[in-house]
């Protein structure tokens, strides 16, 4: 566990760049209940070794099980592509490209309706 803590926390250093990368090992760390090594929950572990909050750990963790890893290039955005529903979610990535600041991808998703978007609070 020690390894793959150190590898998550050097990612950590520049979290919205590497959610993609933190989500997989955190994965893995669930997965394999690593944790168990030191701790009886899951949670306790992300908020004592990572210093994550339970929803940024399950974010980043659904971003490695629902995105490519092509998607890397997205960073930040890819909590905002989060929101929407799946089936829309290759529609809108074309639209919403890696090179769109957090701000343009955000309006445009405010422009999408809200009976495709699964989780407003992340697009307000």
């Amino acid at each position: 566990m020690n390894t793959i803590t150190r590898e998550i926390l050097d990612l950590k250093k520049d979290t919205y760049s590497n959610l993609w990368k933190i989500g997989e090992r955190l994965n893995i760390v669930k997965e394999q209940k690593l944790y168990l090594e030191k701790y009886a929950f899951f949670e306790e572990y992300i908020e004592t070794e990572i210093d994550f909050g339970r929803s940024t750990a399950y974010d980043c963790m659904r971003i490695a099980k629902e995105f490519d890893v092509q998607a890397l290039g997205y960073g930040s955005k890819l909590r905002l592509l989060l929101s929407i529903k799946p089936e829309l979610r290759e529609n809108v990535m074309q639209v919403i490209t890696p090179e769109m600041t957090f701000r343009q991808a955000k309006e445009l998703i405010k422009g999408i309706p809200s009976e495709e978007i699964t989780d407003y609070d992340d697009v307000d």
